[in-house]
């Protein structure tokens, strides 16, 4: 089994728990090639270099838009200027995952504050 295979095996069963949850919401649909789910919850984000693990206290929560097997997307007040962050997803013990920056959109009238960053899942991090 690849690393891929089994990061897929662990969102997909996330999103699954997910859409049996109190977070279930309308399918949402687009062009993407996974399907969506509201994932209406604050998860801990922190900035990554690419070499070190972030910090406890490098990690603030965020407000999660939505979650697929292949990516995730939440709540900002400005634009990140970073392309990679760690998110430390479900509860403890969290999983936590390298995510690349795909996408930033300035949506206020959705959320206060207003930019949605949307993330490519890149790789689960074993602690």
């Amino acid at each position: 089994m690849t690393i891929f295979t089994s990061m897929h095996e662990v969102l997909t069963a996330e999103v699954e728990r997910l859409h049996d949850s109190k977070f279930s919401q309308a399918q949402l649909t687009d062009l993407r090639r996974s399907t969506r789910k509201k994932y209406d919850c604050i998860q801990l984000i922190a900035p990554y270099d690419g070499r070190k693990m972030p910090t406890q206290a490098e990690f603030h929560p965020h407000k999660c838009h939505d979650i697929s097997p292949t990516g995730f997307s939440f709540w900002l007040d400005k634009p990140v200027t970073v392309t990679h962050l760690i998110v430390a997803l479900g509860e403890v013990p969290f999983l936590f995952f390298v995510v690349e920056i795909v996408h930033q959109a300035y949506e206020p009238a959705e959320e206060p504050g207003g930019w949605r960053i949307g993330c490519r899942f890149i790789r689960r991090v074993e602690r």
